[in-house]
């Protein structure tokens, strides 16, 4: 089984310990003789509130230390008890602590089977490509056949009459269109819009282009060329290579150049009857290319080039910054040229590509395509599904049905979630299908949310945005963070105290609930993970295989050398322990291990591995309990340490996961590109919760014969007196009536839920349990968990 711990200080404002200091001037007689017969006085009172300091430590329940929580296997018919302590530790500095015991999620079924089928809660479509006539007659395309038109003001939908993917729209005149399809075909309206039809049927195209109402060319993979000369038949053409091309353009009835993968470029003068291949002077692939006929640019994985010859010749520009992929090219005139890219980027020039400036453009993710004209700018991509720009970028306005990415996601039980994204989007759900919008005080995205409880969370992004509530998402607030680079991930220990890290190495605390935040660094480039194990351990993780990790709260950072089978990736880290030991770490190749020494020593998760589609999400509770996604958004769970694995499968949808939130045994929240999330909702298979039948004839106790149980016995306190728990008098807790057994109660709020409290203030107690389970003679085969949330509740 698997434990996860929150801890909670008592919300009732008068439980807090006030000193109020009364300063009052006392001066000697001599001084106050020769004090002006006009002098003033008056007194100050200098106010402090002193928060509760609590502490919860579950390191003991787990695998391969003195307490143990695994049960083994077992067969049908057969029982077994922990045969070690699973001992909680909890205290309070300013008062008795009482330890609460409750079911995660709230189901009222503790142990549940995990589920393996990741069901979508929410998707949205992928705009592939967008052109323009006028400022005021634009067109995007993207999957399942959409089309959306731009008149100037807003987007309005159009009937495509085909599912299929559009991957290129070429907008030659006010009433002639002509799209690609992913399945080779390419359509054509010449009334547009009211109807289409079927032009040509070829191989993947990815773009298409148009000169005239008659003259266009298409492009796609293997190096596939198929060009009209009429507008109506359309004939193949042989391109000369083999690597797929990405865009194209025409530049009269004669002219076309065409880009694609590895630097390839490939031009014709003579309609398309014969192609040539083009010198780009760069290796990496070129995505999109766009211009006139005196100035060309195309833009790709590595930067752009330019040509000033129609696409004889090509040079790189000298200044662009190189740091991001760029998927899409937009050339207003020889002067101004707009270039966008991975994670929202857009480089902008007014002098023909001498100078660069970038322009955040609030939206963090992907673009695809971009169209320029007279000062408009159109672009679509992932998540920020269609944008509109009046100032080149600078500003944005989002379609009406504006699907963002959704970055980070955060639960507190099975169907309660939270999930943040572009736009400062903010969406809630309690029933782990319907999303609903809660009023976001932010437009910047929001790249990670975390919550304390059912009522407190945190969200951060880009730009320094941190952003909190405390009553469940009815009202959301801006803090001040007192930084501006991008914020990429918040954890928090209890309602007080939380981080946040992002670009530039930065790391944020509060200990107050976000009244404040303090700025550090861990000197690493990029920060795009943390994981907290106390108030006082921090592991921090990012670019360049860096981790870092602190002891004393973020007042200092040590760097931890990570596996030597990392190589060179990007670091994920989860599941710190609160003696700064245990951690868990994931590189964006695929490869997931865990130290039990600080970072000394690491232990591979073999069968967590897959380099194939690599790794982008991370979750932990501890080293037991993990789970990882990647590009396909395949899930992979473990609740014993790796010796098995489930994985998510169904219907998975084909996207990049951003986070994950293993929040309990029944449900793994996972969300990611173009307003997806998912989640396991798992419990088809359950064990009954343990409840004390004397008589031994029905109920579902150890003496009912093939009932299936689980339940928890209380075996020791140490320095704490019992609430609603017993504790075994004979301290062995066996598998027998005789011992108190109890189920794990669903709400925290339940009274059977408090099990002890500290009997001196600001002492440290122990609880000792024991858990068991019988599987009855039906119980279904399968890997089974159970998740129980303990909380301290403290002046």
């Amino acid at each position: 089984m698997r434990t996860s711990a929150h801890t909670r200080s008592a919300r009732t404002p008068s439980h807090a310990l006030r000193a109020a200091l009364l300063v009052v001037a006392v001066v000697a007689a001599s001084a106050m003789a020769s004090l002006p017969s006009s002098a003033a006085t008056s007194t100050t009172v200098v106010g402090a509130t002193v928060v509760s300091s609590t502490s919860l430590d579950k390191d003991g329940c787990r695998s391969g230390v003195s307490g143990s929580t695994l049960l083994g296997s077992l067969t049908p018919g057969s029982g077994a008890v922990t045969s070690a302590d699973c001992r909680i530790a909890f205290g309070s500095s300013n008062g008795t602590a009482t330890l609460v015991a409750s079911q995660a999620d709230g189901t009222g079924s503790a142990m549940a089977s995990l589920d393996t089928t990741l069901t979508r809660a929410s998707d949205g479509q992928r705009m592939a490509d967008v052109d323009m006539l006028t400022a005021s007659n634009g067109w995007a395309v993207g999957q399942t056949g959409a089309i959306r038109r731009w008149d100037g003001t807003s987007w309005s939908t159009q009937a495509s009459g085909t599912a299929a993917s559009l991957t290129g729209v070429a907008v030659p005149t006010a009433s002639k269109v002509f799209v690609a399809t992913n399945t080779g075909n390419i359509r054509a309206t010449f009334d547009g819009g009211s109807t289409w039809s079927t032009q040509y049927t070829g191989t993947n195209f990815l773009d298409v282009d148009a000169v005239s109402a008659t003259v266009a060319w298409a492009v796609g993979n293997a190096g596939v060329i198929a060009a009209t000369s009429n507008g109506t038949a359309w004939a193949p053409q042989t391109s000369g290579v083999t690597e797929p091309l990405a865009g194209v353009i025409g530049l009269s009835a004669s002219t076309a150049v065409a880009v694609g993968d590895q630097g390839r470029i490939v031009r014709t003068t003579n309609g398309g009857t014969s192609w040539a291949t083009v010198a780009s002077g760069v290796a990496y692939s070129l995505n999109d290319i766009d211009g006139s006929a005196t100035w060309l640019v195309a833009s790709g994985d590595g930067g752009a080039i330019q040509s000033f010859d129609a696409g004889a010749t090509w040079s790189a520009f000298g200044g662009l910054p190189g740091t991001v992929p760029y998927y899409a090219t937009a050339v207003q005139n020889p002067s101004t040229v707009v270039l966008l890219g991975a994670y929202g980027e857009i480089q902008r020039s007014t002098n023909g590509g001498t100078s660069w400036s970038r322009v955040d453009s609030v939206y963090d993710n992907r673009f695809r395509a971009a169209a320029l004209v007279g000062g408009t700018l159109l672009t679509s991509g992932d998540g920020a599904q269609l944008l509109s720009s009046t100032d080149l970028g600078t500003t944005f306005a989002a379609s009406a049905e504006f699907t963002p990415t959704l970055y980070g996601v955060a639960a507190d039980g099975r169907d309660e979630a939270w999930v943040v994204g572009s736009g400062g989007v903010i969406r809630h759900t309690s029933d782990g299908t319907t999303f609903t919008a809660q009023a976001s005080p932010t437009t910047n995205m929001l790249a990670d949310v975390v919550t304390s409880g059912p009522s407190r969370a945190w969200a951060v992004g880009e730009g320094g945005t941190i952003v909190a509530t405390t009553d469940a998402g009815a009202s959301w607030a801006t803090q001040v963070s007192g930084v501006t680079s991008r914020l990429r991930a918040v954890e928090a220990a209890d309602d007080q105290r939380a981080w946040a890290v992002g670009e530039y190495g930065v790391v944020l605390r509060t200990t107050n609930g976000g009244a404040t935040w303090t700025s550090s660094s861990a000197g690493i480039q990029t920060l795009k993970s943390i994981a907290v194990g106390s108030a006082q351990v921090v592991w921090v993780s990012g670019s360049a295989n860096s981790v870092q990790r602190s002891t004393d709260g973020g007042a200092s950072w040590s760097a931890v050398a990570l596996p030597g089978a990392f190589n060179n990736d990007s670091i994920l880290v989860a599941g710190a322990s609160s003696d700064g030991q245990r951690a868990v770490v994931a590189s964006s190749g695929g490869l997931v291990y865990r130290t039990g020494d600080g970072g000394a020593s690491w232990t591979p998760y073999t069968n967590l591995n897959s380099p194939g589609t690599g790794i982008s999400a991370l979750d932990a509770d501890d080293d037991n309990a993990v789970t990882t996604a990647g590009a396909t958004l395949t899930v992979r769970t473990t609740f014993d340490g790796g010796a098995t694995v489930s994985t998510a499968s169904g219907s998975t949808p084909t996207r990049a996961a951003e986070h994950i939130a293993l929040t309990s045994a029944h449900a793994v929240w996972v969300s990611g590109e173009t307003n997806t999330v998912a989640h396991l909702d798992g419990g088809a298979d359950t064990v009954p919760d343990f409840t004390d039948d004397v008589g031994n004839t029905s109920g579902n106790d150890w003496g009912t014969p093939g009932a299936s149980l689980f339940g928890a016995c209380l075996r020791a306190l140490g320095s704490a007196t019992a609430d609603a728990w017993t504790v075994d008098a004979n301290a062995n807790c066996t598998a027998a009536d005789s011992d108190p057994w109890r189920a794990i109660p669903a709400s925290r709020a339940a009274p059977s839920a408090v099990v002890a409290h500290t009997t001196l203030a600001g002492a440290t107690a122990t609880a000792d349990l024991r858990f068991g389970l019988r599987a009855g003679t039906s119980q279904p085969a399968g890997a089974y968990a159970s998740s129980i949330r303990f909380e301290v509740v403290a002046p």
